[in-house]
């Protein structure tokens, strides 16, 4: 507490020294000086409106980017969405009828040269439910 007292005093006669100093002035030294304050804190006033539009302009600045950059996010995920839904479009499940068997046939002479060693086997025909049908 010692120090906002000593604080509190220093203040108060600070105080009183510049109001004994202005005081002792001419008129023309107090109008001088009245005008010089006026200015600075105009000058001070046009700075603070300065940033205040400046401040303004930068968040302007980053909401629209923040916007950009969302529609292109929106964008890509809806392109990459569309994508994905014409592959699903070209799967031939849903022209598969279940009943129907899956018939998976490979012709040795087609898949082979002549010149390969191997001997004809039977061709093998496999249904779904797991039954096998050699020919």
């Amino acid at each position: 507490m010692g120090k906002k007292v000593t604080g509190g005093i220093f203040a108060g006669l600070l105080g009183a020294g510049i109001y004994a100093a202005y005081q002792r002035l001419d008129e023309s030294n107090k109008k001088h000086l009245k005008q010089e304050i006026k200015n600075r804190a105009d000058d001070l006033k046009d700075r603070a409106v300065d940033y205040a539009f400046y401040a303004e302009d930068a968040i302007n600045d980053a909401r629209e980017i923040l916007s950009e950059q969302m529609k292109q996010s929106s964008q890509r995920a809806k392109t990459t969405m569309d994508s994905f839904k014409n592959a699903q479009s070209f799967d031939d499940s849903d022209n598969f009828d279940s009943d129907d068997p899956i018939d998976i046939v490979v012709d040795p002479e087609a898949v082979f040269d002549e010149d390969d060693d191997f001997e004809a086997t039977a061709t093998v025909l496999i249904y779904p439910d797991g039954t096998v049908t050699a020919f």
